[in-house]
């Protein structure tokens, strides 16, 4: 799982320098990268660029795995920042945030896939011009669950499954600005 992690970070990557972020972005210390924990998004890695009050960004993110469950997220999400400015950076710390996160859980009876769509409200808090830690909460509506039986799920187990079309959404993560 994580050498698929890695793959999906460097894809990433690639994809946001060829559209023409490159050095420019940089330069203007417009690129950030993340780690943080959330739900949908789980432990995660993230890369984002802004634009002026407008942040993009991806997060890719798992649970370690466990015997028998293999746990995979990637999300994407748009925010709008407003507010007063901040003493360390020129983007606003409150924002609205509107996302799509995809779910893979594959345990040794069945593969379970989710789509949400997510909306949330938070704020960054500035520690110095390149740190920061971003904390906000909302709600997620599922928009697909699919479920693919590997096999029959023995007598006498349970499992856990979420059947709610709305859930509660919310995320803390530590970024840096390239």
């Amino acid at each position: 799982m994580l050498e698929r992690i890695r793959k999906l970070n460097y894809l990433v990557l690639v994809i946001l320098f060829s559209v023409g972020f490159g050095n420019r972005a940089i330069a203007q210390g417009k690129i950030y990268i993340s780690t943080g924990i959330g739900l949908p998004e789980l432990l995660n890695v993230g890369l984002g660029v802004r634009h002026n009050q407008m942040r993009f960004g991806i997060t890719i993110g798992g649970i370690p795995p466990l015997e028998d469950e293999n746990t995979l997220s990637i999300s994407s999400n748009m925010s709008y920042h407003f507010g007063k400015h901040s003493k360390f950076s020129d983007l606003r710390p409150w924002y609205g945030r509107i996302g799509l996160d995809y779910v893979r859980d594959e345990t040794e009876y069945s593969i379970y896939k989710y789509l949400y769509i997510n909306s949330r409200l938070g704020r960054d808090f500035n520690i110095s011009g390149k740190f920061g830690i971003t904390i906000d909460a909302g709600l997620l509506y599922e928009l697909l669950n699919e479920e693919i039986e590997k096999k029959p799920i023995p007598r006498g187990s349970w499992s856990f499954n979420f059947d709610f079309p709305l859930l509660p959404s919310f995320g803390v993560w530590l970024f840096y600005r390239i």
